[in-house]
């Protein structure tokens, strides 16, 4: 799995960041009306709890990813793979929510509103986003699919392909539906568990905190009792 990432990601990340840019700064945006008749008052309430799910979804998927660059890198490795990549998907951000924008509200309608806008690049930048888009799902399923399985060949016993082949083929009924039909059911499911996993790690890590606390103020007051 990790050399599958290594491969695809970066792969993915360059591709994003070409057409996003070349989107936000080139494209010249379409003639269409005030966005602001087309939003309803409730998705603006949801904005922030919609943001916390997302965040908590890519968390967990992230963890289970990262679980297995354990044995390959060090913790210096680690933060600065943290920093950079923050700071390149943040780019990303920007630069999506900037191509976005220039075609307010003529995307709102698109269930993959970035691959409308790739298509008024050229109709060849529309497929090399389809194939950038396919290469998401692929790393999306191969991390979700690999910590699944083993966790239930785990907790089940059985093999690790024994449970591969269970995850996959339970999953296949999913892929029949819409894709803003699993974004907007499965994703929030996901972030919540996100959510608990968050708190359970933050819980754990408070506990830690308190107890090396707790160990230098005891060994100083008793360095100061000597």
């Amino acid at each position: 799995m990790i050399y599958s990432f290594n491969l695809l990601v970066p792969i993915k990340l360059v591709l994003l960041l070409i057409i996003s840019t070349y989107a936000a700064v080139f494209v010249d945006d379409t003639q269409v009306e005030v966005f602001t008749a087309y939003l309803s008052s409730q998705s603006g309430q949801l904005w922030g709890l919609a943001c916390v799910l997302y965040v908590a979804y890519n968390f967990a998927l992230a963890m289970v990813v990262l679980t297995e660059y354990q044995s390959v890198g060090q913790r210096r490795d680690g933060i600065i793979g943290a920093v950079w990549g923050g700071l390149v998907l943040g780019l990303l951000v920007v630069l999506n929510y900037l191509a976005l924008s220039r075609f307010l509200p003529v995307v709102m309608h698109y269930q993959v509103p970035m691959l409308f806008v790739a298509g008024q690049i050229s109709i060849t930048t529309k497929y090399i986003y389809t194939v950038v888009l396919w290469l998401g799902i692929l790393t999306t399923a191969i991390a979700n699919t690999y910590g699944f399985a083993q966790r239930m060949a785990k907790f089940s016993g059985f093999s690790y392909a024994i449970c591969l082949i269970l995850c996959s083929t339970l999953a296949l009924p999913l892929s029949m539906q819409s894709f803003s039909t699993l974004v907007g059911r499965i994703y929030p499911i996901f972030g919540l568990l996100g959510v608990v996993i968050l708190a359970a790690i933050l819980w754990q890590a408070g506990k830690d905190i308190l107890k090396r606390m707790y160990y230098n103020i005891s060994q100083l007051f008793r360095g100061l009792r000597r």
